[in-house]
């Protein structure tokens, strides 16, 4: 829902989303651009981890 109200409203003020925009709808570290062969890890504890290496 925040991702869709952020762009209902954007194009309401006529601002709009524009194609490649990097949009974050929450963190906790920040935002980091991934080059090619990297790989991040997210660890959620009792829940596990997801991890993505980036082509």
């Amino acid at each position: 829902m925040p991702l869709t109200w952020l762009a209902n409203e954007l194009s309401r003020t006529g601002i709009g989303l524009k194609a490649g925009q990097t949009i974050s709808t929450g963190t906790l570290t920040g935002m980091l651009r991934p080059k090619a062969g990297e790989t991040y890890v997210a660890d959620f504890g009792p829940l596990g981890t997801v991890s993505a290496t980036y082509a």
